[in-house]
């Protein structure tokens, strides 16, 4: 499977895109962000590798923050993001419930 040169990473290294199987920190997403392109005009001075609404989406949570680029995004989709400076996962869906998010922990693994 072609990897479209993946993963991606932010300049911080907090947040990343990885494909399976992953050891590093990662994004699981599914779904759309409508105002990325919006976004990505305020995001200034970062290295972009693409166009996509995911690359978007990381730079926003490495510049501003989880909660912040939740609320200032138009979106649909569920996702799970580890942080990696934090050592925690961070799981969101819409509002609405458009995307499902199901997961699942056995011992200490989490399915997503």
């Amino acid at each position: 499977m072609p990897t479209m040169g993946l993963p991606l990473v932010m300049p911080g290294c907090r947040f990343w895109i990885c494909l399976p199987p992953a050891i590093n920190p990662c994004i699981v997403f599914n779904g759309e962000i409508y105002n990325h392109l919006e976004l990505l005009g305020k995001l200034t001075g970062l290295p972009w590798r693409g166009h996509s609404d995911t690359e978007t989406l990381l730079a926003a949570f490495e510049t501003w923050g989880v909660e912040k680029t939740l609320q200032a995004t138009i979106w649909m989709f569920a996702l799970a993001l580890w942080d990696r400076v934090e050592r925690r996962l961070i799981l969101a869906r819409n509002r609405i419930g458009e995307k499902l998010l199901y997961y699942g922990v056995a011992q200490r693994d989490v399915s997503l």
